[in-house]
């Protein structure tokens, strides 16, 4: 399925990258260069090989986030579902707007921060966001929007939320994942 956006020329780094899936969609559609970067070997070792067999030019490296190795601006970083892994919470809603949960919120915010420095001028940061409820009821009190304001706070000139995505029905009932458009 080909992309709306046009990726000719375009560098992409994709963090949390797993078995490259977004990596190989880009390098596909024409990114100049596409960096993928995951904590899991296995998985890098996986999306290496597809790699090769597909014939793409993906660059994989080996790695955490925030890294101090990657200091590249990319016109396109992708960050999906990796965010709420520094939570001791793991949900994004009472982290935003809870004070018991401050230290995640620092710690979200430094993280913010170093996507927005990864992000080139006029570059686009995708966020995927996941929502987690103890109670379904909970979600009743969200305001998805809320998380922009927390993205223009660590540099980004402008946010949007994109909704969510389904990404397993079984789960629906107490996980939203909701996606995010940063602009550099």
């Amino acid at each position: 399925m080909p992309l709306t956006t046009s990726l000719s020329g375009k560098s992409v780094l994709d963090i949390g990258c797993a078995d490259g899936f977004f990596c190989h969609l880009c390098a596909r559609n024409g990114a100049r260069s596409v960096l993928g970067v995951d904590s899991a070997l296995g998985r890098l070792l996986r999306a290496r090989f597809m790699a090769l067999e597909e014939g793409v030019s993906i660059t994989y490296r080996l790695d955490i986030f925030p890294s101090p190795r990657v200091r590249e601006k990319y016109d396109y970083v992708l960050c999906l579902s990796v965010l709420h892994h520094s939570f001791t919470k793991k949900d994004a809603w009472k982290v935003l707007v809870q004070d018991e949960f401050a230290d995640d919120l620092a710690a979200l915010r430094q993280n913010l921060k170093a996507l927005r420095a990864l992000t080139a001028e006029q570059g686009r940061c995708v966020i995927e966001m996941p929502y987690e409820y103890d109670d379904p009821a909970e979600r009743q009190q969200i305001d998805f929007q809320h998380f922009n304001t927390e993205l223009t706070r660590a540099g980004f000139s402008r946010a949007r939320c994109l909704g969510d995505w389904d990404h397993n029905a079984k789960y629906k009932e107490r996980k939203d994942r909701i996606i995010y458009v940063a602009e550099g």
